[in-house]
């Protein structure tokens, strides 16, 4: 048991290790081919336009589309990086906001429901949470073939509990055994064991995927949320 417990940590370590090298390749990619071609065709614009104030002039417009691409693509990059809202408006809000730009995607419907009064956790255990929420919505998109997913937040006297369930093909075998998961449940797991909490995969009765994650906190102070 303890040779199986301490291989699952170093699979953690490396499943870890392994996302913030995907991550930093994904930002680094976006950052040089998104922002850095756009700042690239700004220069060149200005650069043609400098010698000649008609020029300059009937470019500025052109230069403005694309100063303001250059800005949403920016942002769009630091929401997924830190979710902009997280602290103003909390996990509740920000879920709603990134839920609500899947369901427009018309790829897959997605519900929302809070049980009883919400609670603002931890800054750590809020970015944790919405980190795992995103990671099962990309896995169902990807790979479950669910058409339909419903997020559950239970909120308890001392701890959250969330229930997320999918009507898709379901985990395997191999998805369901901890020595042998990938990458994305593995930081699922990982995120859960930062905060302390409990993760547990299971497919339902008839189909499709089941993930209860339970988040203990105490001594918050409530956002007085009603049901």
């Amino acid at each position: 048991m303890q040779n199986l417990k301490t291989e699952y940590q170093k699979q953690l370590l490396e499943a870890t290790i392994d996302s913030q090298e995907n991550e930093r390749n994904r930002v680094g990619s976006e950052l040089h081919d998104s922002v850095g071609a756009m700042l690239s065709t700004i220069r060149l614009n200005l650069k043609m336009a400098s010698s000649d104030q008609t020029k300059l002039t009937e470019a500025a417009s052109d230069i403005t589309q694309y100063l303001d691409e250059t800005i949403e693509t920016v942002r769009s990059i630091s929401r997924d990086l830190y979710p902009a809202g997280l602290k103003t408006f909390g996990l509740s809000g920000v879920l709603q906001e990134l839920l609500e730009r899947i369901n427009k995607l018309n790829q897959l419907k997605i519900d929302f429901i809070e049980k009883n009064n919400s609670v603002r956790l931890s800054q750590k255990q809020e970015l944790m949470i919405y980190r795992i929420i995103q990671e099962l919505v990309n896995n169902a998109l990807k790979h479950s073939r669910a058409h339909e997913i419903k997020i559950v937040f239970d909120w308890k006297q001392d701890e959250l509990l969330i229930n997320v369930s999918d009507d898709g093909i379901g985990f395997t075998s191999d998805q369901l055994d901890p020595t042998k998961r990938g990458i994305g449940l593995y930081n699922i797991a990982n995120r859960a064991e930062v905060i302390n909490a409990k993760v547990e995969f299971r497919n339902l009765e008839n189909s499709g995927a089941n993930i209860i994650l339970t988040v203990p906190y105490s001594g918050m102070e409530h956002e007085g949320k009603e049901d």
